[in-house]
């Protein structure tokens, strides 16, 4: 059983996840390592590219992307018995659990990463180091909702009105939001984690016409009028907005008194 991060320093860890370099790193400290980060696609592999690629090879270093959602990476975790075509990923709260049941993380030194001082301390711990916090809403067609004589969505099954069956775009299960959404849809349902069945009818009854793999996806469903709603975090609802969609978020009630699903990794 081999565990991912293998021979490199959690120095490269810090580097390839949070953009910290360790304070006693200098040029050529990591001549000849190739540092294999998992991650997602598009816009936020650019960004690793443009801001943290460039730290590490001045460190004489090489970071290479395999890119696919956290879901993806430990199915070939677990496929490989620890083996697998990378050294670190990026790993979703939703997978704590699954990590918990196997072997397959190496410690890290948390004194080679100076940035977790910017963050909470229980986003951070010998396993894992915290990199992004996101904010899971409904992001709805205000105008097409108008037209349907549709309220503001308030919860997910507002999303199962006859009139936008068809017309909703929900997170993939094995997509970055699949598992923390199909949480929070179960909840609302009624059900719990003995009992997701609720979530299922409730998944049935909103009948999407599109189960999206990356979030960019309903930012062009809302563009083409392929779809009127979408569960997908603020940011892509607010990319939507930008681009001219006439679109809006709302943090869906979760139970009486709580509003809002919130997902980080």
């Amino acid at each position: 059983m081999n565990k991912i991060t293998k021979t490199f320093t959690s120095a490269a860890v810090a580097v390839g996840l949070v953009a910290a370099v360790a304070t006693s790193a200098s040029a050529g400290e990591f001549d000849g390592v190739t540092l294999k980060v998992a991650t997602w696609g598009g816009s936020w592999k650019a960004n690793m590219e443009k801001i943290i690629v460039p730290k590490f090879e001045a460190l004489g270093g090489k970071i290479e992307f395999v890119t696919g959602s956290p879901a993806s990476s430990f199915a070939k975790l677990v496929a490989g018995r620890g083996r697998a075509p990378f050294d670190v990923m990026e790993v979703l709260d939703a997978q704590v659990g699954d990590f918990a049941q196997v072997d397959y993380l190496q410690p890290i030194n948390l004194d080679l990463i100076p940035n977790k001082t910017n963050i909470q301390p229980f986003q951070y711990n010998n396993t894992y180091v915290g990199s992004w916090f996101t904010q899971e809403v409904i992001c709805y067609n205000t105008e097409k909702f108008s037209e349907l004589g549709l309220s503001a969505p308030k919860t997910y099954a507002d999303l199962a009105a006859p009139a936008l069956q068809d017309k909703v775009s929900l997170p993939d299960i094995n997509s970055g939001a699949g598992l923390a959404n199909f949480g929070g849809v179960i909840f609302a349902a009624g059900g719990d984690e003995q009992n997701i069945q609720p979530g299922l009818d409730l998944m049935a009854k909103i009948n999407a016409t599109k189960f999206w793999k990356r979030g960019g996806e309903t930012k062009t469903q809302f563009e083409t009028g392929d779809i009127y709603a979408a569960v997908v975090h603020a940011g892509w609802c607010a990319r939507a907005a930008r681009a001219g969609s006439p679109v809006m978020s709302v943090h869906p009630e979760i139970k009486p008194g709580v509003k809002g699903l919130a997902k980080e990794g």
